[in-house]
């Protein structure tokens, strides 16, 4: 069996004193992992370890995350843990800059290994901010034991994000996507939202969104969703653009249809 593929990719989301407030975010998916058998205890065990580096322009590591993961499956629900995908997530505080993250994970019943590195600029204009955006893997309402530092959490819900950016289009296709609005301070003017869809550079569709007033740090979280059933199959640009008066700042992501 080949190395496990995966993504990797770190999402800026809230400025702060000391920096922007990021998410690590590895998505692996379970199927590809490698199961062995214990025929005497009638299960199927998998097992996968990541390594992520962060580091700054310099090539000086800033962050390290590491985890570890048995996953255990019977013969009845083998198939659909395979269908699965492990998601790892966590947050650190990047003062802006240029970084990269350098990714690794290991299937540790073949010792394959596979490997992936990105780059990224962390900042944004002053006045009005908006975070990258995450295409969204599930939403759990009314969540019991939220971390009070997971940007990822909508309306006392936790929201699962997904780096896989392709879906099939058909009946109940939906595109899900998450975002967070920051408010300049001091700005008496509400933040709109303008959404543009964009496929091969023409403008497909667009239209206003009517945001949440500010939570109690003053950030307005939003999860959007549109159906995706009728989209023509191919590769799509969504740009979002935030207005709080004078103040602009945009934001954009793909996704493929297929």
């Amino acid at each position: 069996m080949p190395a496990p593929n995966f993504r990797s990719r770190l999402i800026r989301f809230q400025p702060t004193a000391l920096g922007f407030r990021t998410a690590i975010v590895v998505e692996v998916p379970v199927g590809n992992l490698e199961f062995q058998e214990d025929k005497e205890a009638h299960l199927f065990h998998a097992r996968l370890s990541l390594v992520a580096l962060v580091k700054n322009a310099a090539g000086a590591v800033v962050q390290k995350f590491t985890r570890d993961m048995p996953i255990q499956a019977t013969p009845e629900n083998l198939a659909g843990i395979k269908l699965g995908n492990f998601i790892y997530k966590d947050v650190l505080v990047l003062p802006e800059g240029k970084y990269s993250l350098e990714t690794a994970v290991m299937d540790r019943e073949n010792s394959k290994i596979a490997t992936d590195r990105n780059s990224y600029d962390i900042g944004g204009p002053k006045g009005v901010g908006i975070s990258n955006i995450s295409l969204v893997r599930s939403y759990a309402a009314g969540a019991k034991d939220l971390e009070p530092t997971d940007p990822y959490q909508f309306q006392g819900g936790r929201i699962t994000p997904t780096l896989t950016p392709t879906l099939k289009n058909g009946k109940g296709a939906t595109l899900n996507m998450f975002f967070v609005v920051y408010p300049e301070a001091g700005n008496a003017a509400k933040p709109a939202v303008e959404i543009e869809y964009v496929k091969d550079g023409e403008v497909l569709g667009k239209g206003g969104l009517e945001l949440p007033a500010p939570d109690a740090t003053g950030a307005i979280p939003y999860i959007m969703s549109s159906s995706a059933e009728t989209l023509p199959t191919g590769q799509y640009v969504i740009r979002a653009t935030v207005k709080q008066g004078a103040s602009s700042a945009e934001e954009k992501t793909t996704f493929k249809i297929e």
